[in-house]
């Protein structure tokens, strides 16, 4: 029994020992570190760290090139005993990690940044009025429950619906049915919006094929430098691109 009574303790000793090693010999993860620390702390990190760095090299080498050795001991530094750059060189490496870390950083958000733009921007095409069999595009800002912008009057203001629910009412009111929704990159969204304001605070003369619904959201994107458009002028037979 007593046998028995030593395996197992032995048995349960390793199990306690295996479940503990991993966390204990995981040395390579600091719990306390952040993993997306900000692009603007790192900057100020680096700049201030390289400032030290500099110095810290040029001390450390002029003692070797003895502009700073003297006869008398002071210091390791002030005899030809070998000193340690192992701090220096750990600061340099830390350094170069956050410029690694911080270009890495900037360019995710910078991918981020195009692709919300594309998204920001979507043409939305609609089915036309009883007697227009080639559709109506508006201009949706900021996709599903975002802005909506059209011209359809003869001679009026721009209408926008600010709610999906404003937009939904739209459709039933009119009988119409969305047909499809194209995302359009626009390089400079500040400079569409700046457009689309002043359009809204002017009337629309609508001219039918070259200057209707499709061509309002030609004025909106390309002001913020998208290429996109129409050759057609006519949403439901042409895919604006």
């Amino acid at each position: 029994m007593k046998k028995y009574s030593i395996i197992i303790s032995s048995l349960l000793l390793i199990l306690i020992l295996t479940a503990g090693c991993k966390k204990y010999l995981d040395v390579n993860i600091n719990p306390n570190a952040t993993s997306n620390p900000p692009i603007a702390g790192l900057l100020a990190n680096v700049t201030s760290l390289t400032a030290n760095n500099s110095f810290d090299i040029a001390d450390w080498v002029s003692y070797y090139t003895q502009y700073l050795a003297s006869p008398s001991e002071a210091s390791s530094g002030d005899t030809y005993d070998q000193r340690d750059p192992s701090g220096t060189w750990g600061d340099i490496y830390n350094v170069l990690t956050d410029c690694y870390d911080m270009r890495k950083f900037a360019e995710a958000q910078e991918e981020f940044a195009k692709e919300r733009n594309t998204k920001l921007f979507n043409v939305v095409t609609v089915s036309g009025a009883k007697f227009n069999p080639a559709g109506h595009d508006l201009l949706n800002i900021g996709g599903e429950g975002g802005w909506y912008f059209q011209v359809h009057k003869v001679y009026d203001y721009p209408t926008a619906y600010y709610t999906e629910q404003e937009y939904e009412a739209y459709l039933m009111a009119e009988g119409k049915h969305e047909i499809s929704r194209t995302p359009i990159d626009v390089p400079n969204p500040a400079g569409a919006i700046d457009k689309l304001h002043d359009l809204l605070g002017q009337k629309w003369l609508w001219l039918v094929i070259p200057h209707n619904c499709v061509n309002f959201v030609e004025t909106v994107v390309q002001a913020g430098g998208s290429t996109a458009g129409s050759y057609s002028n006519l949403p439901k037979f042409e895919t604006f691109r």
